[in-house]
């Protein structure tokens, strides 16, 4: 009998675990949910895709940008996947929002597209860098 090495053993772990969550991500699918979910490209997906997408890396940028300003303040834009538009006739999927020192949020704002989210996350850099 051979034994497996380190690598081999870690490999093998990786696998099943991933197989496991593969697994929960059909069952989320099948049960569905009453909220939107979405992938990166603004696509509609079942909450276990979404699920397994935040889990693995599958957004290849979930976060669409980040600026520290001198005074320390955070600007921070993020895909979000789940539609936090209430009432909207699109999907609003990016968020930025704006930390204290501390972490305490200052401001934020909600984008559509991750170009607005990028144009967005610039003019609020501007904004929270004036004294």
């Amino acid at each position: 009998m051979s034994r497996l090495s380190t690598k081999q053993r870690r490999a093998r772990v990786k696998r099943r675990r991933h197989q496991r969550v593969l697994v929960v991500r059909d069952r989320l699918n099948a049960l569905g949910s009453r909220s939107k979910h979405y992938d990166e490209f603004g696509r509609e997906i079942g909450f276990g895709d979404w699920a397994y997408l935040m889990e693995w890396g599958g957004f290849r940028r979930r976060r669409v940008a980040s600026t520290y300003l001198p005074d320390q303040t955070w600007v921070s834009t993020v895909a979000l996947g789940i539609d936090q538009g209430i009432g909207n006739d699109r999907p609003v999927l990016f968020e930025t929002m704006v930390f204290d020192k501390k972490g305490n949020d200052l401001d934020s704002m909600r984008w559509c597209t991750r170009g607005e989210a990028e144009r967005g996350h610039r003019s609020m850099v501007e904004e929270w860098r004036k004294p």
